[in-house]
């Protein structure tokens, strides 16, 4: 018998400390991560706030999303032709705090990592899967795919395609069962290969 999926709801401002928790468990030995910060202990300390930057500006375009009730998983999402968060947004999510909470060389190693993964993303109109992380205590139990279908069946609907980059070159077969196939390839500064991976409306 197949077990259901979680109930996928968006963030909550109240969640936010916990949803960026997961994902700098998720990500604190990640290639782009360690890019970031090479310093392992450094980029362990830095991560929960770099996050909850990222969650608060995702959450004001309601394209954050977790599990309904206790944060077992997070998925960042961009919607198709979406705008620049708004002075205000940017205000409330501490943005403006990034360069001195990251370090200076972080923050513009970062702005070159965002330039690589800008000019390999589509062209056209689509959801963009930024990010998504599951607690280690959640794992295969269907987080990540309620995580990632929440917004798929969406996508269908309005007949557009999805889009997501990864480094993780085991993450690669997994997506792809949801119907996404690499159609991008490039490497970041420190030659780490990042995979742009398309999946048409279904």
């Amino acid at each position: 018998m197949e077990v259901a999926l979680p109930a996928i709801v968006p963030i909550e401002p109240s969640q936010v400390a916990a949803a960026a928790r997961v994902l700098a468990d998720a990500f604190s030995d990640a290639p782009r991560f360690r890019l970031l910060v090479p310093d392992d202990e450094a980029r362990w300390r830095k991560l929960p706030g770099y996050w909850a930057v990222m969650l608060r500006l995702a959450a004001a375009a309601s394209t954050a999303y977790t599990t309904d009730g206790t944060v077992q998983g997070v998925a960042i999402w961009a919607a198709p032709r979406a705008k620049a968060p708004l002075p205000l947004a940017h205000a409330r999510s501490g943005s403006w705090l990034l360069p001195a909470r990251l370090g200076l060389a972080a923050y513009r190693r970062r702005g070159a990592v965002a330039r690589v993964l800008q000019a390999m993303a589509a062209a056209a109109p689509h959801w963009y899967l930024d990010t998504i992380g599951v607690a280690p205590t959640a794992q295969r139990r269907g987080v990540g795919k309620a995580l990632i279908e929440h917004v798929l069946v969406r996508a269908d609907a309005e007949r557009l395609p999805a889009y997501l980059d990864t480094s993780a070159e085991w993450n690669l077969p997994y997506y792809k069962r949801f119907g996404f196939a690499v159609t991008a390839e490039c490497r970041l500064p420190n030659g780490v290969p990042v995979w742009g991976m398309t999946r048409e409306p279904q």
